[in-house]
């Protein structure tokens, strides 16, 4: 969605991320003053944090043992999700360190929103439709989807039991769609053979 904002003009990869979200708070690293952009947030290279803090280094921590991880809150926006990690300091200068990160692409939705002037889930869902994804949803709790699969997880005898609940909607963009078999190989095919459509001028 990102690529055919920019590519309809309509974003710069290379503009500060404070352009379309001018309530991002300003970071420093090292007492420098630095701008992140919306291309280093695609490319996980911003700084912004995963569900770990700076503060949090060195502790181990299984993905599944991460408080954030199992979230049972709903949000209802995208700026009460940008409110979870806005303040926390960056992992790294933007630009110096890969440092994946959920929480980046829920800001990128917010950068989506600004440029689209629609809510973040809202658009997605229509261009879901445009795509003929017609199997791929919102991962919402309340709603019976056809073939969504149990969550599970393994306990510490590498046995299955069932996952805690969670409400992903304070990461959309990082982490909160559901898709079948089909549908991605759709979404495949079309990125990996895009690049071959000519337009034919008449």
């Amino acid at each position: 969605v990102l690529a055919k904002l920019w590519e309809e003009g309509k974003v710069d990869l290379d503009a500060n991320v404070r352009k379309y979200v001018p309530d991002w708070p300003v970071k420093t690293v090292d007492g420098k003053e630095v701008e992140l952009t919306v291309r280093q947030l695609c490319c996980h290279l911003s700084g912004v944090r995963h569900y770990d803090r700076k503060e949090d280094e060195g502790k181990v921590k299984d993905e599944f043992q991460k408080e954030e991880y199992y979230i049972k809150e709903h949000f209802s926006t995208t700026d009460e999700s940008v409110a979870l990690f806005k303040d926390d300091v960056l992992l790294s200068a933007p630009g110096q360190e890969f440092h994946y990160t959920t929480h980046g692409f829920t800001l990128l939705a917010r950068v989506i929103e600004e440029v689209t002037g629609q809510p973040f889930h809202k658009y997605m869902q229509a261009q879901f439709k445009e795509l003929g994804l017609s199997n791929t949803f919102l991962d919402l709790n309340d709603p019976l989807i056809q073939n969504r699969a149990r969550y599970y997880v393994r306990d510490k005898y590498h046995k299955l039991k069932n996952a805690p609940y969670v409400d992903n909607s304070y990461k959309w963009a990082g982490g909160g769609f559901l898709s079948s078999v089909g549908d991605l190989i759709r979404f495949g095919s079309m990125m990996l053979y895009s690049f071959q459509q000519t337009k034919v001028i008449s």
